[in-house]
């Protein structure tokens, strides 16, 4: 922060310049984080513009902090700065932007790597939910065989033929997904490219 101007200019206890001059401002975004400072002519019977004060804020001691500014309490205090940071709900793994004050211990800087992980409070790290990834593995087995397999049996049947043995596989690979028979299973298996062989 730049030097303080020399300044005649007093604030009556209800905030108004008893006199003409020039003042430092020193302005804070609306959480109170400060911003900038400037001269500023203050005319007589003037209070300070919204979001600005006279008051010089703390030098912040390290790069991870910022001068906040409470208006209730007309001071300023210094609090971690976490606006340039992402976090994550360990609850929901849900992201979102940084903020200004301490690291609560319901969120986590370490980002999930899949759609299925959660939070082990134990080892404070993302485990693989292997039962919720399963479970989304059954449902899509389920809907292929409603929505892709059984159109075509349908089809086949009608025109009185029979699945070739690859389709015959690919169907007891997916039933077994469903049933629990095959739980190791990330990923469907690879549809045959002609259901008569």
């Amino acid at each position: 922060m730049s030097e303080s101007i020399k300044s005649d200019v007093v604030f009556t206890k209800n905030g108004f310049a008893d006199r003409d001059g020039m003042i430092m401002l020193y302005w804070f975004d609306v959480s109170g984080c400060f911003v900038r400072e400037e001269s500023y002519f203050i005319r007589r019977g003037l209070g300070v513009p919204a979001n600005a004060t006279h008051m010089a804020p703390p030098d912040a001691k390290a790069s991870e902090e910022v001068a906040v500014f409470d208006k209730e309490k007309g001071s300023w205090s210094l609090l971690e700065d976490h606006r340039h940071d992402r976090f994550y709900m360990k609850e929901t793994g849900q992201s979102f932007a940084g903020f200004v004050g301490p690291v609560p211990d319901y969120v986590t800087s370490q980002a999930p790597q899949s759609a299925y992980d959660k939070w082990d409070s134990a080892k404070n790290i993302w485990v693989v939910d292997e039962e919720a990834r399963h479970q989304v593995l059954v449902n899509v087995a389920k809907e292929t065989l409603e929505k892709t397999i059984a159109p075509q049996a349908a089809l086949f049947q009608v025109l009185g033929k029979n699945f070739g043995v690859n389709a015959k596989n690919y169907v007891q690979k997916l039933q077994d997904i469903i049933v629990g028979n095959d739980k190791s299973s990330i990923e469907l298996p690879l549809m045959p490219d002609d259901f008569e062989k």
